[in-house]
């Protein structure tokens, strides 16, 4: 098998230090992609908070629904409506404050979110090396981020748009009949 070819010499010759483009990117193209790393983390860790705010009455009145029944089975009357209680109880509540309506979204967030990192890092990635200056680097960079604010805006409005359906479902009267 044939050894792989060296990589490409950048335009600097290959000095090194902080512009070598190979290396590093400019410290605002860096904040920009961690900015966006702290976001879909938080967005992560509310998806992953609603998911065990879904389960967390579900769960006990499964469990609660099906000991109840067992109980009634064994003719343990006291404990079966006591267990019978708690899991209604478990269901209304889940049924008057809903949860995990943001969870989808969230995750949505997430993944768009990761995917605009990765496409700011490849278009640095393979287009860095052909510059030579500094100044072209910065411009660069630049370019990149105004290319990922129309990105960025559409995900936070997406976001938005969740939030506020649900509050406006949460306000909004029951219907009649």
């Amino acid at each position: 098998m044939a050894a792989l070819p060296p990589p490409p010499t950048p335009p600097d010759g290959g000095a090194g230090g902080p512009d070598n483009s190979l290396v590093t990117m400019p410290e605002i193209l860096r904040r920009q992609v961690t900015e966006i790393e702290v976001w879909a983390t938080a967005n992560n860790r509310d998806a992953t908070r609603e998911s065990l705010r879904f389960w967390a009455l579900k769960i006990p009145a499964i469990v609660g629904a099906g000991t109840a029944g067992l109980t009634g089975f064994l003719g343990w009357e006291i404990a079966c409506l006591v267990i019978g209680g708690l899991a209604s109880a478990c269901v209304l509540v889940d049924s008057l404050n809903p949860a995990a309506k943001l969870r989808n979204a969230h995750l949505a967030a997430v993944h768009d979110l990761r995917q605009l990192q990765q496409d700011m890092t490849e278009t640095w990635n393979v287009n860095a090396w052909r510059l030579t200056t500094r100044e072209e680097r910065l411009e660069l960079a630049s370019t990149i981020i105004s290319d990922a604010q129309p990105e960025l805006d559409r995900i936070g409005t997406a976001l938005e748009l969740a939030e506020t359906r649900l509050s406006q479902e949460a306000a909004a009267p029951p219907p009649t009949e």
